[in-house]
């Protein structure tokens, strides 16, 4: 299902019948893809610039912050460098990897939190962290809707949302 976000802002009846349609998809197909998020298109334009222009760069400069030198699973994987399954071949796309920015010496930081490794692309970090904060407003806004769903406060879940464990993926598949 499709769910319109902007409704949660429209009045009390709006909201209630979002409340429902999400408590539905949860526990009917258990997913739903999201419409009428915070997250504007110039934003959105603005991290499909800052993919090309990383995606553009040689190789030695992609391969500088690779993914294997990251004590937490963030940079850059290599045109094939992943594969499902061992016996296949490796995925036909170029990807790089961010997590929420933290200290690597953060108490409480899981195996897969710390330090990113970052291009050196004029305003590219700056991108990235925007498009995360709005992300993660975002899911704020829809874990308060499930909650209310549940029939709990707005705020429930937010305790365990203070250091979310929260990915950012750049995907390249080249032309084929």
């Amino acid at each position: 299902p499709t769910i319109d976000l902007a409704a949660a802002h429209d009045g009390e009846q709006q909201r209630a019948a979002l409340v429902a349609a999400i408590d539905d998809a949860c526990r009917g197909t258990g997913f739903f893809a999201l419409t009428g998020h915070d997250i504007d298109a110039p934003l959105r334009l603005e991290m499909l610039d800052a993919a090309r222009a990383f995606f553009a760069l040689p190789d030695e400069a992609k391969r500088s912050i690779a993914i294997e030198q990251s004590q937490n699973h963030c940079g850059y994987a290599t045109f094939g460098g992943e594969r499902l399954q061992p016996d296949l071949l490796g995925d036909a796309k170029e990807t790089l990897d961010f997590g929420i920015e933290r200290s690597a010496d953060d108490p409480g930081c899981s195996p897969l939190e710390g330090p990113n490794q970052w291009p050196n692309i004029s305003g590219f970090r700056a991108t990235v962290e925007r498009y995360q904060s709005a992300a993660l407003q975002t899911a704020d806004t829809v874990l308060g809707l499930i909650a209310e769903a549940l029939e709990l406060p707005t705020d429930f879940f937010r305790e365990w949302f203070v250091h979310p464990l929260a990915g950012t993926r750049m995907v390249h598949y080249p032309p084929v």
